[in-house]
Order: structure tokens, then sequence, then C-alpha cells
């Protein structure tokens, strides 16, 4: 009894696994830390790529805040960049900001700061 339900499911599952289509392998990884100072600054990096049968993409990214103590400023920034590239073409973008932020008189705060992007794309010929 056995042997007449395995051969036929053996002779299946080769057939299936010889008709099947290409298999397109890919693959992702996230990789990320964050520190945190004693004086309470706070650092953070992370970075992400993947890769398939169409493309690939890389992008990563550091903020990072530092405290003005008893003063009550600080100041924060952020840059960032990523690539992607495929079979028609790739496109870049990076781009950072830094803010610096001070208290005023009356209790508010004001914040001065700049910010720069940058970006591209290339296509490809058909």
């Amino acid at each position: 009894m056995l042997r007449t339900i395995l051969v036929p499911a053996l002779v299946a599952g080769t057939l299936a696994l010889l008709a099947a289509a290409q298999a397109h392998g890919y693959g992702a990884c996230h990789t990320g830390s964050t520190y945190v100072s004693p004086s309470g600054g706070v650092q953070h990096t992370g970075s992400t790529t993947a890769s398939g049968p169409y493309g690939s993409y890389s992008g990563s990214h550091t903020s990072s805040y530092s405290g003005g103590g008893s003063s009550g400023g600080g100041s924060v920034s952020h840059s960032g960049s990523a690539t992607a590239s495929g079979p028609y073409g790739t496109a870049s973008y990076s781009g950072s900001t830094t803010r610096a932020y001070s208290p005023t008189t009356y209790g508010g705060y004001s914040a001065a700061g700049t910010a720069s992007y940058s970006g591209s794309v290339a296509r490809y010929p058909n």
C-alpha cells in the first residue's frame, strides 16, 4: 500500500520541480545602531541594502542630537543618501540638514540651520 502511494507522489514532485519557472534570488539586509552618551547626546546610524533580479538598492542615514545642558539649547543634524539601479538606469539622492536651537528671553526657542539636497538620474538607452 505504501509503495502505491509513495511512487506516484515522488514522480509528481519531480515533475513539478522540472516544470517550475526559473527561480529569482533576492536578498536584503538592514543594520542600525543607536548610542546615547552620558551627557544626553544621541547618535543613530542605519543602512539598508537590497538586491534582486531586476536591480539593487542601497541607502544609509545618520542622525545626531546634542543637548545644551543647563542652558537648554542644542543642535540636531541628519544626513542620508540612497542609490538605486535597475535595467533602465540609476538614480541617487543625498541630503543633509543641521539645526541649532537656543532659548530666548521669554521661554521660547529660536532655531537656525542649513539644508542641502542633491539628486541625479541616468537612463540607459533602449
